[in-house]
């Protein structure tokens, strides 16, 4: 949980998190974390905490200072299981949240396919797995009972 030094208090004890994920399939130290860093801060007019999470060889000193700059927690992945916080965010504590979670909302774009194309690459498949993964039992098992029947898809995040 975030620090509890804010104006708002209650924004510590159920904060509103948004979380810019970045990465690169060939070239994880080229991962465009400044533009993530930047989307997370765009978004704290409606959260009240901000990250960015990409591979830890792509985070760079500027990246760091740039994200405690903006106010934006950055969060360096390893590995699959493994991810360390290598900047905090602090809570803005902006705007009155319900202390009940309503909706998740997903915002991506996916290897900059047509829209038209969109609803095959929904980004439930790209969490589905991840929960598939996570999730005690058969992966593929699990991923093409509750998500999608392209399991080979799913995990490389291609549904065409």
């Amino acid at each position: 949980m975030p620090a509890l030094e804010v104006l708002n208090a209650d924004a510590t004890t159920t904060p509103v998190a948004v979380i810019e994920a970045k990465g690169h399939n060939n070239d994880p130290s080229a991962a465009d974390v400044r533009t993530g860093i930047d989307q997370a801060h765009g978004h704290l007019s409606e959260v009240n905490i901000g990250y960015v999470a990409a591979p830890i060889q792509s985070i760079s000193d500027q990246a760091r200072a740039l994200a405690r700059n903006l106010n934006v927690g950055v969060i360096g992945v390893e590995s699959p299981h493994d991810a360390t916080l290598i900047e905090p965010a602090r809570v803005t504590g902006g705007g009155d949240f319900s202390t009940t979670i309503d909706a998740i909302r997903f915002q991506a774009t996916t290897h900059r396919l047509t829209e038209g194309s969109f609803p095959v690459n929904h980004p439930k498949n790209y969490l589905g797995y991840a929960l598939a993964l996570a999730a005690d039992g058969d992966t593929p098992g699990i991923y093409s009972e509750h998500v999608i029947n392209s399991v080979s898809g799913g995990r490389r995040g291609q549904f065409c």
